[in-house]
């Protein structure tokens, strides 16, 4: 187990457990709540996470993981795009 004290690749207050990022708020580019992070898909043949997924008006999208920023201040994802894009894409209903 890592101690949040410890340093983590230089960078202990990036390093954060999957477990506490599901159910984190999500917020568009203007800062408006947009949804939740529901699920982390990982590429099973890099280690590295490809796509958040993303509940959003009862709509659940895959998006890059390269799209979001976290906000620890505001213990939340931001989306590098505004909620507008999400309305107008396919989503999958819950």
């Amino acid at each position: 187990m890592i101690d949040r004290k410890d340093k983590f690749d230089g960078h202990p207050d990036h390093a954060h457990s999957l477990k506490e990022m599901i159910g984190m708020r999500v917020c568009d580019k203007d800062g408006q709540e947009a949804g939740t992070l529901t699920d982390i898909i990982v590429d099973m043949n890099n280690g590295m996470v490809a796509y958040l997924e993303l509940t959003v008006d009862g709509r659940r999208f895959a998006v890059p993981f390269g799209s979001v920023e976290l906000d620890d201040r505001r213990h939340a994802l931001v989306l590098k795009m505004h909620r507008s894009t999400f309305q107008r894409s396919p989503g999958r209903e819950q």
